[in-house]
């Protein structure tokens, strides 16, 4: 009898990544770097949704919440 094997699903994948120490310390990286980013704009900024519809104007208005952060970033170098 020929049983196939299910394939392993991405969840499962990820799962056995982040439980190998070298992984779990990279995967912590980047919750302290990347989440920050997507917690500032979201919650401090209140641009916590899209406004307008299709991926071409979402991903303009995507843009246009990356360039408020990185010039509040730029500003805030300066001073």
């Amino acid at each position: 009898m020929n049983v196939s094997a299910k394939p392993i699903s991405y969840t499962d994948k990820m799962r056995v990544k982040i439980d190998s120490n070298p992984d779990r310390r990279e995967y912590s990286k980047r919750l302290g770097a990347i989440e920050r980013v997507f917690g500032n704009i979201s919650v401090n900024k209140g641009m916590n949704k899209f406004t307008l519809r299709g991926q071409e104007k979402v991903n303009a208005q995507w843009q246009m919440y990356c360039l408020v952060h990185n010039i509040e970033k730029l500003r805030n170098s300066l001073h």
